[in-house]
């Protein structure tokens, strides 16, 4: 009799053992999915509110070599405008530029990346760099943008239509870029800080020409830089500073 109990007995434990073992696995299991699960929330997060900037695409940022009127055939026709010399001049991509109108941004227009000039040089990295000005004025791009498509570059305190203020919004735009006796405001090429986009002002669009900023958002992308420094060419005319 003693003899059977202790085998009941000992069954009884390796069994108890036996579930308690697989209870156990179960709950590693659970904690080790668990943790996967909240690591790629955590991943997808960070992508999302700040981009690693070696992930970003390169992509090409210029100043028109042409200068234009207030009426520029509005956000379409800047935007031909821009893509029209970027294919004169080789340069790969889709080009939109830096403009605002009634219904939309110039911040929302141009695509994420990491900016480059055609020197090679890099600007900044997404749009937040492009619109983040400190208490002093100060941005934090890197440079102003002052080459334009055909390796011109310019000197300082050239005017640039961007109807644009310094976060990115809509400020004065020349009736949405049709012209007229209207108000609209512009930035300086080659200037870093909050005047790159957002330092002069005029009542009139037909009486002023000046240029565009033009930033790829989309399309192939090619090494940089597309002109070596010896390709480099200085401009041979200044703007004067009303």
């Amino acid at each position: 009799m003693i003899k059977g109990f202790k085998h009941r007995f000992a069954g009884f434990i390796f069994a108890f053992s036996l579930i308690l073992g697989i209870v156990f696995i179960f709950i590693i299991i659970t904690d080790i999915l668990n943790v996967k699960d909240n690591n790629s929330v955590n991943l997808s997060f960070k992508s999302e509110a700040s981009p690693f900037p070696s992930l970003l695409p390169d992509l090409i940022v210029f100043v028109s070599s042409k200068k234009y009127s207030g009426n520029l055939g509005g956000l379409l026709g800047a935007d031909q405008k821009c893509q029209s010399l970027a294919m004169d001049a080789a340069l790969p991509g889709v080009y939109k530029a830096w403009l605002s109108g009634s219904e939309v941004r110039a911040i929302e227009r141009v695509a994420e990346g990491n900016y480059i000039l055609l020197n090679g040089q890099k600007l900044g990295s997404g749009k937040q760099d492009l619109i983040n000005v400190n208490k002093d004025g100060e941005s934090f791009l890197s440079s102003g943008i002052n080459i334009t498509e055909e390796g011109e570059v310019l000197q300082s305190f050239e005017y640039v239509w961007t109807g644009t203020d310094t976060s990115g919004e809509l400020s004065k735009n020349c009736n949405d870029w049709f012209g007229g006796d209207n108000l609209a405001k512009g930035g300086f090429a080659g200037e870093e800080g909050e005047i790159w986009t957002d330092a002069w002002q005029i009542s009139s669009c037909g009486f002023k020409e000046a240029r565009l900023y033009c930033f790829q958002v989309g399309g192939q992308t090619s090494p940089l830089p597309l002109f070596s420094p010896s390709e480099l060419f200085i401009s041979s005319s200044s703007a004067a500073v009303d």
